[in-house]
């Protein structure tokens, strides 16, 4: 037992790079569920925040004395208002909103949604570009 209180002492006394980096990537591997639900939950804390002012908005207004115009346009304003927080964007239309949210993968086409809003617009359901290619594009396209 001593002789392995001694070897202990000697390794905590010159310890070499690499049992440095032996030990922190063991920490890492045995920490990394646990980090990668932190950086998960970091990413999604922003919306859970919006949505869920949006709904105590929501139950106060169902507890408010209003017209039936006025609650009707409340209510619009609160779906809308949880669409864009859902999409990130708060100039995404209501067509364009309802086309990511009926895509299989609804992260990735929000994804794309962010990085080629600048360029495309919702016709009659379709999705159209802006700028749209020239012939001679085309033709070196196909």
């Amino acid at each position: 037992m001593s002789d392995f209180v001694e070897v202990f002492k000697m390794i905590l006394e010159n310890p070499s790079p690499l049992l440095i980096c032996m030990v922190v990537s063991v920490l890492v591997i045995y920490k990394s569920r646990d980090l990668l639900d932190i950086f998960f939950q970091l990413k999604d804390i922003n919306k859970k925040r919006i949505i869920q002012r949006l709904e105590e908005t929501k139950t106060l207004s169902e507890k408010n004395y209003l017209d039936s115009s006025l609650n009707r346009n409340y209510d619009r304003f609160c779906e809308e208002a949880q669409i864009h927080a859902i999409i990130g964007c708060r100039y995404c239309s209501k067509e364009m909103a309802k086309y990511i949210l009926t895509r299989k993968n609804i992260s990735r086409a929000i994804r794309i949604y962010h990085r080629v809003k600048d360029n495309v617009e919702v016709k009659d359901g379709k999705i159209m570009p802006i700028t749209p290619m020239k012939n001679w594009r085309i033709k070196l396209n196909s």
